[in-house]
């Protein structure tokens, strides 16, 4: 019996599209339980989080375009690695947002709250993202290294 082999990036991307989702719920959840204590209301202890099945794509490209910026970034150190990978986060997120509301109509994470531009990205995020792209740049070196 044969085995099938899934090329190592459509792996890698699998891994990245799971790992975006799960930390965007617990992130969701996590906000949503801080927001509500500080407001002095009553925390939902369900703690529950949300996502939308975009995502799943959309994450799930971090590691093809890690493939195409890699040259460029190769030199640099993963902390600046990530600084790059925040923009490239950003850029990405404001461009997807962007067209899922141009073509059905609206998009789904629109940011109403803090410092945003134009409801598609949240510059007073960028802490999280940043933690993020540490976490990604470091698990997509190892995975690009280990996996054949």
């Amino acid at each position: 019996m044969k085995c099938i082999r899934f090329p190592k990036i459509f792996l890698i991307s699998l891994i990245f599209a799971c790992i975006g989702i799960s930390t965007e719920v617990v992130f969701t959840s996590l906000s949503k339980a801080v927001s509500t204590f500080i407001a002095d209301d009553a925390i939902d202890w369900a703690l529950g989080g949300k996502t939308y099945l975009w995502m799943f794509l959309i994450y799930a490209s971090i590691p093809l375009l890690f493939k195409l910026f890699e040259p460029l970034v190769q030199k640099f150190n993963t902390f600046i690695r990530a600084l790059i990978a925040v923009a490239v986060i950003y850029l990405v997120e404001f461009t997807t947002g962007f067209l899922l509301e141009m073509i059905i109509g609206k998009c789904p994470w629109k940011y109403t709250e803090g410092l945003h531009v134009f409801g598609y990205i949240r510059l007073d995020y960028f802490p999280f993202w940043l933690i993020f792209a540490l976490i990604i740049v470091s698990v997509f070196q190892i995975l690009d290294k280990r996996l054949t």
